[in-house]
């Protein structure tokens, strides 16, 4: 194997004035840095998960597949890229990584550029205004109107509009590459970064370095976040104007432009990393440091105690010991000590340390994929918020804690130095208080009043009725009106027989009237058992106000207490990750280290990234109440069940996390002796010290003697 280079550089230009980059301090603020722009990218793709799901039809079990794109590839080459990755340049591994990464942005983004907003987008706007979207008085086709019409026809030709991308499965096949191409990108990364960095700083150092690094990468999801909620407040075609609001349930943000600004921040990463050296050079000083100090010890010995000469014998045994030490080191750095492939996996898949901490955190992955995969769809379900607010109110409070809890475990770890059970009883600790977060969150709820017409045991959506049914509503879509006086939601204008509308200055729709359909009697909160068999309908409707949109429910005080939990969980959460990198990094053989992390990102990848979000996206459709539904092919989903949402997401995380709280246990048990921060460095460094003052002192008693 040929040696790696020491030097900044790429190829045969390796300039001097480079050479001042060649060092971990530059190497940490790049990766940094590219933890940040990874982050963003990670935050932002389950945040635009509903608005892709509405734009293209696609169910959340579909989304589900679709998803684990990603984890194929990762299967696919990650054992292969972590064994030859970590034996050549890793720099420039890891950019090639990230300009996959990048590549996979853009892929992801042609959907739009193929197909455009759509056409049910574009008829919400003030320059394509439809008709047949707001208000239908002639034929229509493929399109339900809102109003209702006097013995209106449906002509259900139901001619399909492949220009908008609804029915073609091409934008599925394009989403499914990106998160393959991005399996690549993040193998890569994943196994090649922290290991570089372990390898360049002392054992004893590795968790501060850790905690920093983990702490400063959550500036990516905090901009994530805001960066998200920003660009799904812009409509999906930003230079027209809707005449609809983000609260309205059709409003599609611009999820596309994201993907080209993730993806030239990641070229823009990639462009800096490369440049790295394979191999840090050593520091030359520290070496001459060393040999001096041990230089000095055979003279100290004679002016020194009998109490102090064993100790002093250790000094120079530990001096001597540290320069094979690094000797061996670097041997390891310039050709790693392999036996090749396959003997390496095995000595790896023996490693029962490794293999139960790659089970139990399997298990939690899995437990935590439907909040990781549809956090946003359970903010807007439960919550009842828009897109925009169910990306803030989902992640973007929980920075904050994530960054304090980094810090404090890198600090703590560094300072005190805690032993392995005190760590692995803390992750013990921490799915405990995991399982018992998914079972609290079963229960807290933010009750509404229900939608009009819908049976929540069966759900069976009765909207039609004598008054309404020469209006054609059998075809419409879920358009949510509310009626004012009463807090009720209703299915749509049409099912009150509304047949005028109202526009605010700006051109959005606000208001209905002229509703001849609008019950007489109407229980709040909805009860479908008290629904009137012959329902009865007012005859004076001019102090009935219909608005625009569901009616608002106040869930101000279930929002407050989802924050404080979140953000209590989250910091204690955040106090055991540098600890288990640590733990990880340490359970196998130094020339293992990088292989290992291919070997978790398998695992993790095969039996937690794939099924996980398939088995939740299944999840999710069975609550669905209410489908959108073109040409009789069965798209998004409007309407959920709110308790049963709960209780599937929340009920099953917690199941299948207690199996990973067991493993965890076993890891406790037989992780009592392993060697996490290099104590015999520790005792030759502190021997170094004790060594320096003591010559110290003698050099004073000397002069003193003198004068």
């Amino acid at each position: 194997m040929a040696e790696l280079k020491t030097t900044c550089g790429l190829g045969n230009i390796r300039p001097q004035w480079m050479q001042l980059f060649a060092n971990t301090r530059w190497f940490l603020v790049v990766y940094t840095l590219l933890g940040v722009v990874q982050s963003m990218a990670w935050i932002y793709t389950p945040a635009t998960i509903t608005t892709l799901e509405k734009r293209f039809k696609i169910p959340s079990r579909t989304i589900g597949v679709l998803m684990s794109g990603n984890e194929v590839s990762q299967i696919c080459l990650s054992l292969i890229m972590a064994y030859y990755g970590g034996r050549g340049s890793r720099p420039l591994w890891m950019a090639w990584g990230v300009m996959f990464s990048a590549l996979s942005c853009f892929i992801f983004a042609v959907p739009h550029m193929i197909y455009g907003p759509g056409r049910e987008a574009l008829a919400l706007t003030e320059e394509y205004l439809d008709p047949t979207v707001l208000n239908s008085t002639v034929t229509v086709k493929s399109e339900a109107p809102l109003l209702c019409v006097a013995n209106q026809t449906m002509n259900a030709t139901c001619d399909q509009d492949s220009s908008s991308g609804d029915q073609s499965n091409v934008p599925l096949f394009l989403i499914f590459f990106s998160q393959f191409v991005l399996g690549i990108g993040t193998t890569m990364c994943h196994s090649l970064g922290k290991t570089y960095l372990d390898d360049h700083v002392k054992k004893t150092n590795a968790p501060l370095m850790f905690g920093t690094v983990m702490s400063l990468r959550m500036v990516g999801p905090a901009v994530g976040f805001a960066f998200t909620s920003f660009l799904l407040r812009l409509y999906i075609e930003p230079t027209l104007t809707p005449v609809i609001t983000p609260s309205d349930p059709r409003w599609l943000g611009c999820w596309w432009l994201g993907w080209f600004i993730l993806g030239s921040l990641m070229l823009m990463c990639s462009f800096m990393i490369i440049w790295f050296p394979g191999k840090m050079p050593k520091k030359e000083k520290s070496t001459e440091k060393a040999t001096d100090a041990e230089k000095t010890l055979i003279p100290l010995i004679s002016k020194t105690t009998l109490e102090t000469e064993p100790l002093t014998k250790k000094q120079v045994n530990g001096e001597k010991h540290e320069q094979t030490e690094k000797e061996e080191e670097s041997k390891k750095s310039e050709v790693p000590d392999d036996d090749g492939f396959f003997p390496s996996l095995i000595r790896l898949l023996r490693n029962q340390m490794l293999m139960y901490n790659i089970w139990s955190g399997i298990f939690f992955m899995i437990g935590r994929a439907g909040h990781a995969t549809f956090s946003m769809k359970y903010s807007e379900t439960q919550y009842h918020l828009s897109a925009s607010g169910a990306s803030f109110i989902s992640g973007g409070t929980r920075v904050f804690a994530m960054v304090i809890g980094f810090m404090l475990s890198g600090y703590l770890m560094g300072k005190y130095k805690p032993k392995p059970r005190v760590i692995l009883g803390w992750n013990v600790f921490l799915g405990i208080l995991h399982v018992g977060s998914d079972i609290f969150h079963i229960f807290l709820r933010c009750d509404d009043n229900g939608l009009y017409g819908l049976d929540m045991n069966n759900g069976k959506l009765d909207i039609y009725n004598d008054c309404n049914m020469n209006c054609a509503c059998e075809a419409v879509k879920y358009q949510p009106v509310c009626y004012v006086e009463k807090d009720m939601t209703f299915y749509s204008p049409c099912q009150l027989g509304c047949k005028t509308k109202f526009l605010s200055p700006n051109g959005s729709l606000t208001q209905f009237g002229d509703c001849s359909c609008v019950p007489s009697h109407v229980t709040v909160p909805f009860n479908y058992n008290e629904m009137p068999k012959v329902p009865t309908f007012l005859n004076d409707t001019s102090a009935v106000t219909i608005m625009n949109g569901p009616c608002p429910v106040d869930c101000t005080k279930i929002i407050v207490i989802n924050i404080v939990v979140g953000f209590t969980i989250s910091i204690l959460s955040s106090l055991g990750r540098v600890g288990s990198v640590v733990v990880n990094f340490r359970c196998v053989e130094p020339r293992d280290k990088v292989f290992a992390q291919g070997v978790s990102l398998l695992f993790a990848s095969l039996f937690a990234f794939i099924p996980g979000p398939i088995i939740f996206g299944a999840l999710v459709d069975i609550t669905c109440l209410v489908w959108n539904s073109s040409c009789g092919k069965k798209g998004n989903c409007w309407l959920y069940h709110k308790d049963n949402f709960r209780l599937y997401m929340d009920g099953a995380g917690a199941a299948i996390m207690t199996i990973g709280v067991l493993l965890d246990v076993k890891t406790w048990q037989i992780g009592k002796n392993l060697n996490l921060y290099d104590e015999e460095e520790d005792f030759i460094n502190n021997q170094k010290e004790k060594t320096k003052k003591k010559q110290n002192n003698i050099a004073k008693e000397e002069k003193k003697t003198a004068n």
